[in-house]
């Protein structure tokens, strides 16, 4: 199966200085569900915000194959890049923000579609909202008229319009409580597999990932530590630091689960050699301190160990 992206060796360092990505390879597959999980400062929203060249490089390439030939968004211009993220669709944790409170639902639907030359009739505009399960005379609404559940439904309603090949999800379920997450993730779910759309989804709590994965990134310090499909993942992860995310999530309700992510010490910044997790690690080799293991492959997984 061809991929729809591929990342090569990509960096990025911030102007503060942290390394945010370090080297990191993969490739996004049509139809997958890609969950990216890993403590707060991991990398996660940076590695999804390279995907769609929203956060430039560093170092590394990054290929879009949703046309041919593949084009690589950094040695594009930016009109060009534009109108590739057709490909893309985009939801974020607070809807709120990601709507201009002047906009009624029916504008904010209708800019991407007119940034991509499609009509934006009322049909079209309505038939989106049913789809996710909202009146369409919402859409004469602005934001703050709509409750947190209707407004990341509208998000997920204006990322669909468009026809996107992949959707990005940036803990975009975590400001929910139990009921509407429920609904919301549902209701994801069921648009993933009726349009076989993919989806890279950012997210602290791996019972989401439970819901949505096919497979499963862990990210340390801007490293994949591990890439596993998630029924094997959730079997037994295969790095130290992933057996101790996962048990480390298993209280039920999802803000717990994310303040026991968030909770996990936090280690110095990371030395030019040595594994990031060594300090912490209780199987730790001389080795393990030494030099910096590589993703090494194994059958479907693949993790950044000694010891696997």
């Amino acid at each position: 199966m061809s991929a729809l992206l591929t990342l090569q060796r990509a960096s990025v360092r911030f102007a503060t200085g942290v390394q945010a990505l370090r080297e990191v390879d993969y490739e996004v597959r049509p139809g997958e569900a890609l969950l990216l999980v890993g403590e707060s400062g991991s990398g996660k929203s940076t590695l999804l915000r390279t995907l769609s060249a929203l956060q430039p490089l560093d170092s590394g390439t990054l290929l879009w194959h949703f046309e041919q030939p593949s084009f690589e968004p950094a040695r594009a211009s930016p009109a060009l890049v534009r109108a590739q993220r057709r490909h893309f669709g985009m939801v974020f944790q607070d809807a709120l923000a990601a709507f201009d409170p002047r906009l009624d639902f029916g504008a904010a639907l209708s800019e991407p579609l007119r940034l991509q030359g499609k009509p934006a009739t009322t049909g079209v505009l309505e038939s989106a909202f049913r789809e996710v399960g909202l009146a369409p005379e919402l859409l004469a609404r602005r934001p703050h008229e709509l409750s947190g559940g209707q407004r990341q439904r509208a998000a997920l309603a204006r990322a669909f319009i468009t026809g996107p090949e992949l959707l990005l999800l940036d803990e975009a379920v975590s400001a929910l409580d139990v009921s509407l997450r429920a609904q919301v993730l549902g209701l994801l779910l069921a648009m993933q597999r009726q349009r076989g759309i993919a989806l890279a989804f950012v997210t602290h709590d791996l019972a989401v990932a439970r819901t949505l994965a096919h497979r499963i990134i862990v990210l340390l310090q801007g490293r994949i530590v591990e890439d596993s499909p998630a029924d094997l993942f959730f079997e037994g992860p295969l790095h130290p630091y992933a057996r101790e995310l996962l048990s480390r999530v298993l209280p039920p309700e999802p803000r717990a689960a994310r303040a026991a992510v968030q909770s996990i010490p936090h280690e110095e910044p990371l030395a030019s050699s040595g594994c990031a997790y060594a300090t912490r690690c209780s199987v730790a080799v001389a080795a393990c301190r030494a030099s910096v293991p590589l993703l090494t492959t194994r059958a479907e997984r693949s993790a950044a160990c000694f010891l696997v």
